[in-house]
């Protein structure tokens, strides 16, 4: 899936805000990344604990990923 807002709200509105993660494997770009990511997900509304949960611990409950240090 591209990283654009419309997809990532059809797939927050079929499998939920528990079951979305979002990553990047981004290359030399004019803007920054997390700048890119930002812009998206204010856009769609999203809670900040909802962001959080997109932007890594969706990712940290399904890996069993410890806490960072």
């Amino acid at each position: 899936m591209e990283l654009d807002a419309p997809g990532i709200r059809h797939a927050l509105e079929v499998f939920g805000v528990d079951r979305v993660m979002l990553e990047t494997d981004y290359g030399p770009v004019a803007i920054d990344p997390r700048e890119h990511i930002d812009t998206i997900l204010n856009g769609l509304g999203l809670s900040e604990e909802d962001q959080d949960k997109v932007l890594g611990l969706n990712a940290k409950r399904l890996f069993g990923l410890p806490d960072p240090v």
